[in-house]
């Protein structure tokens, strides 16, 4: 059992759950914390979309502590990379992902996987004021947002190094980066990231 779990902040990555877990355990390296977490040196850390780490976490847990359904609608891209599935496909996932199994009705084409890492740096002053620390926003995480709705700025972008980074680190935003603000965005990419951002708030039922 685990003895603590970070509560999701709002409208935060899944990822970035875990890796406020491992910067807080104050463990050594990567390696520890996934024996601690999940009783193996490697897991899918990076992916956007839900999988059996959640379960993984949550059988650790208290009862009740952490809501499976709500980490896959609210702290993953679920929702907008199945936007168009049917609802019972859609809940069926839902169903697979309380027990630990997923089997995704579609091939994931690969803007979906974790390329690369986005960042407001306005958000980050603000989380960092209201809560001590930063974390990646969900919403910023959908391919091709460039810009964040609530500061109409530029998302500055971190590239992963390797493949696998994110599957083998936790890596959390740089705060060296909150001073980065760039307002030089058009009016076209603002409206393209507010739609696509409203593709990922649209309820589940809705196509």
């Amino acid at each position: 059992m685990l003895q603590y779990f970070p509560t999701p902040y709002p409208d935060e990555l899944w990822y970035s759950v875990l890796c406020r877990y491992h910067i807080r355990s104050g463990n050594p390296n990567s390696a520890v914390t996934f024996r601690e977490l999940f009783g193996k040196d490697h897991a899918a850390l990076g992916s956007f979309l839900p999988n059996g780490l959640i379960f993984d976490i949550a059988s650790q847990l208290p009862e009740g502590t952490l809501d499976i359904e709500d980490i896959a609608l609210n702290h993953t891209l679920f929702k907008y990379v199945f936007r168009f599935q049917s609802l019972e496909s859609k809940n069926n996932i839902l169903e697979m992902t309380k027990h630990g199994k997923i089997d995704f009705p579609v091939k994931i084409s690969k803007p979906y996987e974790s390329i690369e890492l986005k960042s407001c740096p306005l958000c980050m002053q603000e989380d960092l004021k209201q809560y001590g620390e930063t974390y990646w926003h969900l919403k910023h995480q959908i391919p091709y947002v460039t810009t964040c709705q609530k500061h109409k700025c530029r998302l500055v972008i971190r590239q992963r190094e390797y493949k696998n980074e994110l599957n083998n680190n936790f890596i959390l935003p740089d705060i060296n980066d909150m001073n980065s603000v760039d307002y030089d965005v058009s009016e076209t990419e603002l409206e393209f990231s507010k739609m696509l951002i409203g593709y990922l708030e649209l309820p589940l039922e809705a196509v």
